[in-house]
């Protein structure tokens, strides 16, 4: 607000200064009316001009202000949603699953029909369980893409669990080449998205974005899977 003030009384001292000076050179210099008039309009001119920026301006920093407030209530219920009771019960579900050895895709994809004795039932059900965890990612990176999050904002709320997902449907299940053989190249903006925060973080340490440095931090990642699914396993106990 004191800024605003600031720049009123300016457009008002040079709103003034045009007629002032055309006084001042009438009265002192005896210049020709026709000449003052000509200076006094360029100077009319230049303080539209002004005005017209300030106000573009203005305008910029308030829409700004508004995207950026639209943004982080977007987060907000991003955060809620992917908090909620019945995602913790699936993200338990889930890691229960995984840690008792009971989801496993096999690296031969054309067998997977053949697992758990061919049990179509519990096969889809496990399946549906695990896109509908990483399909809250899916949409993450669909936002991002599209600039309505920033990355350093999607890396401090998001990328703990993201990126741990992702290595885990990625590598660990196999899960991501299954689907994308048997139904469609699905989960691309997941992928990308797990690709700039891995890289976001080097950058942060002040690593070179290099294949080896890539390939150490992701392999630091994956041996920490095994306590990010207990922590998973234990949302129930840490909400009580």
């Amino acid at each position: 607000m004191k800024n605003i003030l600031i720049w009123i009384l300016g457009i008002v001292i040079l709103l003034v200064i045009p007629s002032t000076f055309s006084i001042y050179l009438y009265k002192t210099q005896n210049c020709n009316l026709e000449k003052i008039n000509y200076a006094v309009q360029i100077g009319y001119s230049c303080i539209i001009c002004l005005v017209t920026i300030f106000a573009l301006y203005i305008a910029y920093k308030q829409l700004t202000k508004t995207r950026e407030s639209t943004n982080i209530q977007s987060l907000n219920n991003f955060i809620e949603r992917y908090n909620n009771k019945d995602m913790r019960e699936k993200r338990i579900a889930l890691a229960n699953n995984i840690l008792n050895k009971e989801v496993s895709f096999d690296k031969n994809i054309s067998n997977f029909k053949n697992f758990y004795n061919g049990d179509k039932t519990k096969i889809a059900k496990i399946k549906n369980l695990i896109e509908s965890v990483i399909y809250e990612f899916e949409v993450l990176g669909y936002f991002e893409e599209r600039e309505i999050y920033e990355l350093k904002d999607v890396y401090e709320l998001f990328s703990y669990e993201l990126q741990r997902y992702w290595l885990i449907v990625k590598f660990e299940l196999n899960f991501i080449n299954y689907i994308r053989k048997s139904e469609g190249d699905y989960y691309n903006k997941f992928e990308n998205l797990f690709k700039k925060l891995i890289k976001y973080e080097l950058k942060s340490t002040d690593k070179k974005i290099n294949l080896q440095n890539l390939k150490a931090l992701i392999s630091k990642k994956r041996n920490e899977l095994e306590n990010f699914l207990l922590e998973e396993s234990k949302l129930q106990e840490n909400e009580q």
